[in-house]
Order: structure tokens, then sequence, then C-alpha cells
């Protein structure tokens, strides 16, 4: 901290209690953005960083033009995508509780929202927790984005093979399988989905990697019949992750900004 003598240190809640946070952080960025009179650039390491969270503060900057541009770094961890949780349940990798949904502020779909839904799914490692969850939505289209070679398949058994089974097998699935850095390829995705009918509202539900769950986020923001909907647990898992070593750098600019093409 001595290389930034002006910095400041923001205290939040527990990562549960979105509504507290949110509103620190919304002061946060309001202040500093009246205070510089101008967009801000941020520099965000989301490697931690809930979901929720990475979609709000996305949402908020640009929405409200508080920033020009947002830097995510990510550094990759080591999880097991394989095996089942104890007793033969459900496997919980960073997760315990129940899941409730939340909707993310800024991130909701410009139309107003019909009794039918079509439904896009970031899937991370815990399937047998995110099988209820997605069926809960009963959407009439289905579309899941795994992490491409993220889920040893032979090695899943009890609840969590059902639950892959099931997800697989539904007739209305549009699978995709998609590298767990690839935003680009997850919007290209998420923009298809979404445009084959643009009358259609459809809730993009972000419960796989960090870097697909932002690429949600810019999505929602440019797609009007989108919205974001992410999973809070009860609480999170306490875990040390061994980083595999690879370190990813996402630039988002607004390109409509003018700041965002100063140094």
């Amino acid at each position: 901290m001595t290389l930034l003598p002006n910095h400041e240190v923001l205290r939040l809640n527990r990562s549960t209690d979105f509504e507290a946070n949110s509103e620190r952080l919304q002061t946060l960025l309001r202040d500093r953005f009246v205070r510089c009179g101008r967009p801000l650039r941020v520099l965000i390491d989301i490697t931690c960083m809930p979901k929720s969270y990475i979609g709000f503060l996305c949402g908020l900057g640009f929405s409200n033009d508080y920033v020009c541009r947002i830097d995510c770094l990510y550094s990759e961890g080591v999880y097991a995508l394989s095996g089942v949780g104890d007793s033969g349940g459900p496997r919980s990798i960073i997760s315990e509780g129940e899941w409730t949904s939340l909707q993310i502020p800024y991130l909701e779909a410009s139309n107003i929202f019909s009794s039918e839904r079509d439904l896009i799914v970031t899937l991370g490692g815990e399937i047998g927790y995110s099988l209820p969850f997605i069926e809960r939505y009963e959407p009439s289209r289905l579309s899941i984005i795994f992490i491409k070679d993220g889920i040893d398949v032979p090695s899943l058994a009890g609840s969590e093979l059902a639950a892959y089974r099931d997800l697989t097998s539904d007739p209305r699935l549009d699978r995709a399988d998609i590298r767990i850095d690839d935003i680009v390829g997850v919007l290209a995705h998420v923009h298809a989905f979404c445009a084959a009918d643009p009358a259609r509202s459809v809730v993009g539900l972000a419960i796989g990697s960090k870097a697909q769950s932002l690429a949600l986020a810019l999505a929602a923001l440019d797609l009007e019949n989108l919205e974001v909907v992410c999973r809070v647990p009860s609480a999170y898992s306490s875990k040390d992750v061994s980083p595999t070593g690879r370190l990813f750098l996402y630039e988002v600019e607004d390109r409509f900004e003018p700041m965002a093409y100063f140094d």
C-alpha cells in the first residue's frame, strides 16, 4: 500500500449480503466519478469475486457512465470437477446450503417478461445443485454452455451422473462447449440464441466460470430481451485452490466514451 498513498479501503459485509454491499459499491463509484469529473478506468481481480458482483459492477459502471473501461484479471484455479458429494449427494465445490435466485441490477431485460421464457445457462461443476435450479424456470427453449473439457463424465457417479444425464438428454437442449476463458465465444453463442426471436424473453443464468459470467453481463448490456440471474448460496466454502498458472486479462472498453482512448 506504500505505492498507493491515496488509497481507500472499502470494507464490505459477507459476500452473501448483496443488497448492503451493492449500495456501498454504488456509492463508491458514484463519488469517485463526481470527484474526478469524468468516467473512470477500473481494475478488478475477479478470481475470488462472486459472479453476482462481477455482473453488478459492469452494469452499474457502464449503464451510468461511471466507467469508460474495466480491466478484469482472472487467475485460473484447479477444481475437482468429478466425483460426488458427501453420501453420494450433489457435489459442492465452492457453495454451501440452499441456492436462491438474484436478478442482477442494471442487467434487466427491456421488454416485459411473459409467462413463457427461454433460458441460457453458463454451467460450472456443481451439476447436482444446478439441475433443480434450472428446472424452476420451466423454459420453452434451453441452451447450456458447458466448460469445454471441464467435466470428466466417466468419473461422475450418483446424483451427479443422474443430473448430467437429465440435462443432456433434454430434447429442448441447445448445447455449446466453450473454453473456460473464451468470452468472445460465449458472447457469440448468447447473441445467436437471443437473436433467434428478439420478441422472446431470455433469462441468462450465470452459474459457470467467472469469465463466462462476465460475458453474460456484457451481452445483457447490449441485448434488450436478456436479463442475468445469479445464484446466491447460504454460504461460500472456505477452500485453498491451487492456481494452474494461467492468468487472463479481459479489457472491456466503452467505445462510445472518448475517455476510453486516453492512457
